[in-house]
């Protein structure tokens, strides 16, 4: 049935332990939040942004650029995640999102 919604994000979805692997996500929504909380109040200049270009490359660092500013760290770490995910090849992307959740201390 799911296969006929087959899309870029369900992409080795596993069906046989979902609802375990719903009841397990549903557990994590408190730290998630708590993480997000905390990068809404870490602003982005500095410590993060220097990181970018000497992390990901001048590739990544130029697409950032020419973003609107981040206002905090939350906004960058999405700012990163859609450029891993749009623009990344698709072997590469695991790599890439270790770098920022490490850059990130997730």
């Amino acid at each position: 049935m799911l296969s006929r919604y087959y899309a870029k994000h369900t992409s080795g979805i596993v069906i046989s332990n979902l609802k375990e692997q719903i009841e397990d996500t549903y557990d994590q929504i408190p730290l998630i939040k708590e993480r997000i909380s905390i990068l809404q109040d870490i602003e982005a200049l500095g410590q993060y942004e220097e990181k970018i270009p000497k992390v990901f490359g001048k590739g990544v660092a130029d697409y950032v650029d020419e973003q609107p500013k981040a206002a905090n760290a939350w906004l960058l770490y999405n700012q990163l995640t859609h450029y891993i995910s749009h623009e990344v090849q698709q072997r590469m992307r695991a790599s890439y999102q270790m770098k920022v959740s490490k850059m990130f201390q997730l």
